[in-house]
């Protein structure tokens, strides 16, 4: 099985961002995705036409921003950027703190959503998330077998 480690790095968690909206923060977790290699150009417009369909707000603080089904073919590789904003945001019913830009082609990153979702259901570990980490606690956390 793919390990999920390969999905989120040091250089794609980013602490403190400012957005000034649900698009700029979907703009801003696409073009760490890009910077980090992991997608063409493309992608990011996908992401901001995938949340127009649907919402990409998980609840609890947290958003999945990710592409359509259509641009998979503009993931280079698959990779999860961080990004825990300055000010939350209201996305769509409920206020988001933290974003995760998804780029996936195909199912690997089914592993790596099982942990998340593990580590938000864990109230210390979800305020470490939120609020309290610096990157290296994250990149820990979001690393399964830590």
């Amino acid at each position: 099985m793919h390990s999920p480690v390969s999905l989120i790095q040091e250089s794609g968690i980013k602490l403190d961002f400012f957005a000034e909206s649900v698009e700029d923060a979907i703009r801003k977790s696409g073009q760490l995705l890009e910077e980090l290699g992991a997608v063409e150009d493309g992608y990011v417009d996908a992401m901001i036409q995938r949340e127009t369909n649907f919402s990409t707000n998980l609840g609890m603080g947290f958003a999945l921003p990710h592409g359509t089904l259509e641009s998979q073919r503009l993931v280079r590789f698959n990779q999860v950027s961080f990004i825990r904003l300055r000010e939350k945001l209201v996305w769509g019913d409920s206020p988001v703190s933290v974003v995760l830009g998804l780029a996936v082609n195909g199912d690997s990153h089914v592993e790596f959503l099982g942990h998340f979702a593990d580590l938000v259901q864990d109230q210390a570990k979800r305020a470490v998330l939120l609020e309290a980490g610096g990157v290296e606690e994250i990149l820990a956390l979001l690393t399964p077998n830590n």
